[in-house]
């Protein structure tokens, strides 16, 4: 039985890349039906949830036969997606949103759900007034304001503030997102959403995450760490190169020609740091494929050329690790900005949904203690530059073919 289970893990290993990548195409393109405003119904069907909900049992059952709770920094980091798919089920199942439309001086009592009903806010809602900010040149807009007055329907508290783009307005554990502002009309959609369990849960497990990368460079038991005490000569000056260049990109791509604007919804102080992470880890997913390109054409019998591939192998291996780290720490910054900008932190966007896709790609072979196949050179390598078709896809191929809220080209 023993010499049929590791061809069926490799088996099924395949197939659910498959069915990762057929997933993933078929909510991009749902997405992309929908248009580039709010998600108005939701794209995931329950069954698809429901094997999410599964599949992470399965691998919290996994994890605790291969005693991954002694190891104190993975089991956080795995303790912390576990709180994160939490609160994402927790979102999908009690979340409310919707959208509310204002217009000056004019009270509204509740918001339209994607269903086409009316729920009722715990507060009277009216729009004080609607103003757009303008660049120096008086043409270009920076940044669109809606004024706004809350009183509670039990206590009669009044309360002023605005929504701006990237700024929320919280009141009563509603979180009121600018859609849309007409200025002219002095009128504006707000969209709603209402999810303080979900959010709280996602939240800690992003600063769970974040706690758990950093402890995992230090613990010293592990793999990782042992790999780069004996080769942190070579790979320090790597990625202090590669942190240069992707900071050179990131002031490239953030900084706006002579004579253009950032759009509105851009002029935020995550841009550049969003844009630097996802860029580092596209760089170190670029050297990796260069190295496993290499690694299989210097392939050789002798002795020197299995000594390369093994040297090879492992500097793949010690890049892949923060490569990983950082791609998933940009999803999470921009999951973040998104939840103050569109009024939600996962909206299944094209660019969203590859890069999520690219992220559980590669990090199977970081589990090469279930996947023994990884620790052979000629099937790490070949992994690997196959797995780059997701990094194209993602960078190039959503811009190109699918385009969604992520496009701020047109």
């Amino acid at each position: 039985m023993k010499r049929f289970s590791q061809p069926l893990k490799y088996v099924a290993v395949v197939l659910s890349a498959v069915l990762l990548v057929c997933i993933v195409w078929r909510v991009s393109l749902g997405q992309l039906k929908q248009g580039d405003g709010i998600v108005s119904q939701p794209l995931m069907p329950e069954w698809l949830v429901l094997c999410a909900i599964g599949g992470a049992g399965c691998a919290v059952g996994y994890a605790l036969t291969r005693r991954l709770h002694l190891r104190s920094a993975t089991f956080a980091l795995h303790t912390a997606l576990v709180c994160i798919l939490s609160g994402a089920v927790v979102t999908y199942y009690h979340g409310e949103m919707g959208t509310c439309t204002l217009s000056q001086g004019q009270a509204s009592f509740g918001y339209l759900t994607p269903g086409q009903q009316v729920s009722h806010f715990p507060f009277h809602l009216t729009l004080d007034s609607a103003q757009v900010v303008y660049h120096t040149d008086e043409k270009t807009p920076k940044n669109y304001i809606a004024h706004i007055t809350t009183q509670d329907k039990v206590t009669g508290e009044v309360s002023r503030g605005s929504v701006e783009m990237n700024q929320i307005y919280r009141s009563g554990g509603y979180r009121l997102c600018l859609q849309t502002l007409n200025a002219a009309t002095n009128t504006c959609t707000l969209s709603v959403n209402h999810d303080p369990v979900g959010i709280g849960l996602t939240y800690a497990g992003y600063a769970l995450l974040a706690l758990s990368m950093i402890f995992f460079f230090t613990e010293k038991s592990s793999r990782w760490y042992s790999a780069f005490q004996t080769n942190k000569s070579a790979l320090l000056p790597s990625l202090l190169g590669i942190g240069a260049l992707a900071t050179f990109i990131t002031y490239m791509m953030s900084t706006p020609e002579p004579g253009e604007q950032l759009p509105p919804v851009l002029d935020s102080p995550l841009l550049g740091v969003h844009i630097f992470t996802i860029i580092t880890a596209y760089l170190l997913l670029l050297g990796i494929t260069l190295l496993s390109i290499v690694a299989l054409c210097l392939r050789g019998q002798t002795e020197r050329d299995k000594i390369r591939s093994t040297v090879l192998h492992t500097y793949c291996e010690m890049w892949l690790t923060p490569a990983i780290f950082l791609l998933a720490i940009g999803i999470f910054i921009g999951a973040i900005w998104a939840n103050v900008s569109w009024g939600r932190y996962w909206g299944w966007d094209p660019k969203e949904t590859w890069a999520l896709a690219t992220l559980l790609i590669y990090a199977l072979p970081l589990h090469r203690t279930s996947f023994p196949l990884f620790k052979r050179d000629v099937y790490f390598h070949t992994y690997c530059i196959l797995a780059f078709a997701s990094v194209l896809m993602t960078y190039f191929g959503v811009n190109h073919l699918l385009g969604g809220l992520h496009s701020y080209g047109g």
